[in-house]
């Protein structure tokens, strides 16, 4: 016989609803549960009840466990910039709790005009991580800035991390022979090294040369080398 069925929560701030509400056995539906932002976390009830066509009732009761949905923004606690550069690292975005995942929006921002900041993505589903990239422009000055990292959960939950930014200027030396002797109609090497003078991540250097007259001609054998 067709069998009518309702469903009920045990809170006001607890929904439930039914994918049909009419059935003939053998059957199933699926029961979805929407939990309001004002509901406490707890255990809270659900109850499908049933009534045949010849009046015949039945009914079940399902636990809910409500809870906070966490999650956590984790990245490196500074990372180093050169001015007119930029340098990327990674964000992990990790649930801490268990049941389902929730899609997180993501967003950056950073303290100065002239610091920018993108993520490789901006929707994730924990456990997940993004590259986070970090610009300086020229007009910066060194020095420490930050840039925070913001979550938002479908739910409405937030979360945040804040990392600092130490923008520094890039500085190399060039050094040689301070004088190299070669005769007319003939030619002399000499060795010149390129070394990095600040910051651990070298940046690719390109190197040119000249001559004070023009019947004197210089090379190198590579115009581009990384310190």
């Amino acid at each position: 016989l067709p069998v009518t069925l309702s469903c009920s929560t045990s809170n006001s701030n607890l929904q439930c609803s039914l994918s049909n509400t009419t059935v003939t056995p053998n059957a199933s539906v699926t029961l979805t549960v929407t939990a309001s932002s004002s509901i406490k976390p707890g255990t809270y009830s659900v109850t499908i009840s049933g009534t045949s066509q010849n009046g015949a009732t039945n009914s079940t009761t399902i636990t809910v466990n409500v809870q906070q949905y966490l999650f956590s923004i984790q990245g490196p606690s500074s990372i180093d910039v050169y001015t007119n550069y930029n340098n990327s690292t990674t964000i992990n975005i990790n649930q801490l709790n268990s049941g389902a995942s929730l899609p997180i929006s993501l967003s950056c921002s950073t303290n100065s005009s002239y610091l920018s900041c993108s993520l490789s993505s901006t929707q994730v589903t924990p456990n997940a991580s993004v590259t986070l990239t970090i610009s300086a422009n020229s007009n910066i000055q060194p020095g420490t800035y930050s840039v925070t990292i913001n979550g938002v959960a479908s739910n409405g939950v937030t979360n945040s991390t804040t990392i600092t930014v130490n923008v520094q200027q890039y500085l190399f030396s060039i050094q040689g022979p301070n004088s190299i002797y070669l005769y007319s109609s003939s030619s002399n090497s000499v060795t010149i090294y390129v070394n990095q003078l600040t910051g651990n991540t070298a940046l690719p250097v390109t190197l040119s040369c000249s001559t004070s007259n023009s019947n004197l001609q210089c090379s190198l054998s590579n115009t581009t080398v990384t310190p």
